[in-house]
């Protein structure tokens, strides 16, 4: 199933914000869940973006992060996002354990 234009617009934008406001600090963009499984059901999923930065982020750095994918969600064609932020460290290490 190929993804509709409107959700690669989407993603397209949270990727421009992040990349404004993160810089060279951000490792990539994206999208997982329903949309990349290619499971996506307009009008009834949500969309599922992640995001790489490469190192922590400053106190300062995180409500500002928020605040700006947040704004994006008013353009969102979904139901709705969900959006998740992980330090590259944390993407390269090996799993403890299997916590569903």
């Amino acid at each position: 199933m190929r993804t509709p234009e409107d959700v690669v617009a989407y993603g397209d934008e949270v990727a421009a914000v992040l990349r404004e406001l993160l810089g060279d600090g951000l490792e990539g963009v994206y999208f997982v869940g329903s949309v990349a499984l290619g499971g996506y059901v307009p009008g009834q999923s949500d969309i599922d973006i992640v995001a790489v930065s490469i190192g922590a982020l400053g106190h300062a750095a995180k409500p500002l992060v928020a605040e700006v994918v947040f704004e994006t969600t008013t353009r969102c064609p979904a139901r709705g996002l969900e959006f998740t932020l992980y330090r590259r460290e944390v993407t390269a290490s090996s799993p403890l354990g299997a916590d569903f």
